[in-house]
């Protein structure tokens, strides 16, 4: 925990120096509200299946989220002609 939240308050603080105060107190708020969110969530996960199924749902969730994301990323490509 400790090292996700130093590496996200030094992405933070990289974002803008005048406003660091105010990035910081929405970056703490969003990291309080992510905890009371996914403590709950841990326990409907641990008692519907157990940690093996939330482990393999989750991969196969970003896999399908890179796979239209990067589809979507070539269809916006411009196609040139070729000589």
């Amino acid at each position: 925990m400790r090292t996700a939240l130093i590496l996200g308050r030094r992405t933070v603080y990289q974002l803008d120096p005048a406003a660091l105060a105010r990035l910081n107190s929405v970056f703490i708020a969003m990291f309080c509200v992510g905890g009371a969110v996914g403590s709950p969530f841990g326990s409907v996960v641990q008692h519907a299946g157990g940690w093996t199924a939330l482990g393999a749902a989750l991969p196969l969730i970003a896999l399908l989220y890179w796979t239209t994301d990067h589809q979507q990323g070539e269809a916006a490509k411009p196609r040139t002609a070729s000589p």
